[in-house]
């Protein structure tokens, strides 16, 4: 399917192979933070999450990280609109105190220096990063040391293993190139 479907479509649309991860490999359970950089495993950690009742905290990270990607050319200034409308809506659905999806771990002084970049109306790309180190920190202490002993993750990593498989027996066959 991969080979004779899903390459050639990508080919058609100009999307490049390096562009997209087609595989996941047991590797990427290794830490949490390449975790979160591989989609699949980052969708497992989530769900995990979820059952956790903890899942704002993997999603407080992955929307810190799409805030951080608005760096083109047009977003530079910290007081650029769009920026500003993103951090506040992060603010109001993880970091205020009356948040739909509260982060409680947050120290009160991140909280109050998120608050008052977003008061004076500054939204620089740095905003988010002594919270998102915060979090990062607690999902990697309380949380993923659990996911590792989980049956969502004994379940991911033998998908891994066959996904490894799949892809030696493509490549032996040269039914793919090395992307």
């Amino acid at each position: 399917f991969i080979v004779s479907v899903l390459i050639p479509l990508m080919n058609s649309y100009g999307i490049s192979k390096t562009e997209v991860t087609l595989w996941s490999f047991p590797i990427a359970l290794e830490s949490l933070d390449t975790v979160l950089r591989d989609h699949l495993c980052m969708q497992v950690f989530q769900q995990y999450m979820t059952q956790a009742l903890a899942v704002q905290h993997v999603n407080f990270w992955l929307s810190v990280e799409l805030y951080k990607d608005m760096h083109d050319g047009n977003m530079s200034d910290e007081y650029n609109s769009e920026r500003l409308e993103e951090a506040q809506r992060i603010y109001a659905e993880y970091v205020n105190i009356n948040a739909s999806s509260p982060i409680t771990i947050l120290t009160i002084s991140e909280r109050v220096n998120i608050h008052n970049e977003l008061k004076y109306g500054r939204a620089p790309l740095s905003l988010f990063d002594d919270a998102q180190r915060s979090i990062f920190k607690h999902m990697e202490t309380a949380h993923f040391p659990k996911f590792l002993k989980s049956r969502l993750y004994r379940k991911l990593h033998q998908k891994l293993k066959i996904q490894q498989q799949m892809y030696g027996a493509l490549k032996a066959n040269n039914m793919i190139n090395e992307i």
